[in-house]
């Protein structure tokens, strides 16, 4: 085989095998849900704080009342700004206690580019912990 005639047959190969992967067509993590309670036994104040391209979309802070008797207070966001198709960083903060951070983009190599994310938030006595798992769209 000549060498022009393989690097025919090398070049269509290296185009058929990438094909796939060159696409203007990309997909976003969207998250569906987040929701934040405190599990304290003592009031807490949370900020949450969301962010597309550096520059601030959401920012919001709530106060959560102590758990009592097993009922805890906290907030359900479910907004459309969660879905738009573009990366996504959100940061929860608790003022003096811990503060977490976790973007769609570490989201999409975990849980893969087509999913949606709900993301369920506790404060207690460990910290913030943050619990994600796939939902529908």
């Amino acid at each position: 085989m000549s060498g022009q005639k393989r690097r025919e047959i090398m070049g269509a190969v290296a185009a058929l095998l990438t094909s796939g992967c060159i696409s203007d067509d990309e997909s976003y993590m969207k998250i569906q849900e987040i929701e934040v309670v405190n599990l304290r036994e003592e009031d807490v104040e949370v900020t949450i704080v969301a962010k597309r391209n550096n520059e601030i979309i959401y920012e919001s802070t709530f106060e959560f009342k102590a758990i009592q008797g097993g009922s805890t207070d906290g907030v359900n966001l479910d907004e459309d700004w969660m879905r738009a198709e573009e990366d996504l960083e959100v940061t929860i903060s608790a003022v003096s206690i811990d503060e977490t951070a976790f973007s769609t983009a570490d989201l999409s190599q975990d849980y893969g580019n087509t999913d949606c994310i709900s993301t369920f938030c506790t404060v207690d006595t460990n910290g913030i912990n943050v619990y994600y798992s796939r939902t529908e769209c």
